[in-house]
């Protein structure tokens, strides 16, 4: 199986558009709590366009130790400034600058628990049944979300693709709370002409890539 990607904007492995040496440039895609205490309030995904996450022991997805307390101010979707939560000597996971004025909208004390990068899965296929028992649509987001996974990339779900481009749609316009997806599609083909108009059909249907099988070598210089 190879999987191989469909438009500038997503590598083959999908979703890979920040770096977690530099926080400032996908802060809510590469937020993530694990949750070592309870954080029971808010739990119906209101948004805040300031947000304070104060006295948090932070990894930073860099190999460096796990460093804090310290303050992550977000605006937006951006993370804009990490802070030392006392006056002490700054830590390696601190960003440089001032600290925002004004007050944030929400504040989560976060001391007890961690925040890391979120994590992206690059193989998951979401399902809303299980041996034909359906499942509530939120069940699988929850869990992935649950274990700090942000973003994953779907290789050919079940549902299909036309279901899994509304999820991601839906997604992204934060209608439910759910991580980023890449919906992939599975082309399987006989000749490179049928290749090529299974790739078309596709993309058209908004894949973010292909999963391929094995095909003939012509077939496959066709798809990709």
């Amino acid at each position: 199986m190879m999987t191989t990607g469909l438009g500038a904007r997503h590598s083959a492995l999908g979703t890979t558009r920040y770096s977690t040496t530099r926080y400032a440039e996908r802060g809510g895609a590469i937020l993530g709590l694990l949750v070592c205490a309870a954080i029971a309030a808010h739990a119906q995904g209101v948004r805040y366009q300031r947000l304070l996450i104060k006295n948090a022991i932070v990894i930073d997805g860099a190999g460096n130790p796990a460093r804090g307390p310290l303050d992550i101010w977000i605006e937006g979707n951006t993370i804009v400034a990490i802070k030392e939560s006392a006056a002490r000597e700054p830590g390696g996971s601190a960003m440089a600058g001032a600290t925002p004025a004004g007050k944030p909208d929400r504040v989560i004390d976060a001391a007890g628990m961690t925040v890391m990068p979120g994590i992206i899965d690059v193989h998951v296929h979401v399902q809303f049944s299980r041996a034909g028992q359906p499942m509530p649509r939120d069940y699988v987001y929850k869990l992935l979300l649950a274990h700090g996974i942000t973003t994953v990339r779907d290789p050919g779900s079940t549902e299909g693709i036309d279901t899994m481009v509304a999820q991601a749609k839906l997604s992204a316009e934060n209608q439910i709370a759910a991580p980023t997806i890449l919906p992939y599609a599975t082309v399987g083909a006989n000749t490179p002409a049928e290749a090529r108009a299974l790739v078309r059909q596709a993309k058209l249907k908004g894949a973010k890539g292909l999963k391929v099988f094995i095909v003939r070598p012509d077939v496959w210089v066709a798809i990709s």
